[in-house]
């Protein structure tokens, strides 16, 4: 049963358990969130603001950041080992993107947790990869239009390989069309081939592809 002079009460003692130092300065902006969730659930929203700003100090803006993190990520999916703001960097991004990025933030050797990327790192790879998925995105787009990426030689596809998803070229492969003797699909793979793909040293991956698709490279 909701009891809401007992939620009160959880927050003050979140705040005393922050102020004696009992968790790291992260920690607070989590548990935080958690206990908004918990009153947003039951009190309506100006009640919630009111009473939370009064009993944390904290202003409306910060205390919604908290609750919609607290939101955007349950429990069974933070990362012990990263920051909140890690998870903040990429709270717009899709589920599967966000597990994605969260997991490479991590550095691994033997299975044993050696370091944390820092966050200027990680959100400069968040950005990159944002950027990756746009391009693919807006080579779905070219795709629909049935314009052939062959002819495009100035696009420019800054992005790792591993950043892009298969899937996306198995969509590309299913809606391929003649295109003035060209096909779509094959002629952007290969130019992805000649042109970023090879001065970025991922040739022979990217032959290997191309061969399991049944397109013929073309050096």
């Amino acid at each position: 049963m909701w009891d809401p002079d007992y939620w009160q009460q959880c927050g003050r003692e979140l705040m005393q358990a922050n102020a004696a130092g009992n968790w790291r300065a992260d920690r607070r902006q989590w548990f935080l969130g958690d206990w908004l969730a918990a009153g947003d659930e039951h009190i309506s929203q100006r009640k919630l603001w009111n009473q939370a700003t009064k009993i944390t100090g904290y202003p409306g803006g910060t205390l919604k950041n908290f609750l919609w993190m607290a939101k955007a990520f349950p429990p069974s999916r933070r990362r012990d080992k990263v920051s909140w703001s890690h998870h903040r960097e990429v709270a717009k991004f899709p589920p599967e993107d966000q597990d994605k990025l969260l997991d490479a933030a991590v550095g691994r050797r033997d299975g044993r947790v050696i370091g944390v990327k820092s966050l200027k790192l990680f959100r400069a790879e968040a950005k990159r990869y944002a950027k990756g998925k746009r391009e693919v995105a807006e080579m779905l787009d070219y795709s629909k239009g049935q314009r052939p990426f062959v002819d495009r030689e100035n696009y420019q596809l800054e992005m790792k390989f591993g950043y892009v998803d298969t899937q996306a070229f198995n969509f590309l492969f299913a809606t391929e069309k003649e295109v003035h003797g060209e096909k779509t699909v094959g002629g952007m793979l290969r130019w992805l081939v000649n042109r970023s793909l090879k001065d970025l040293g991922w040739n022979e991956k990217a032959k290997g592809f191309l061969k399991s698709a049944g397109i013929p490279h073309k050096p």
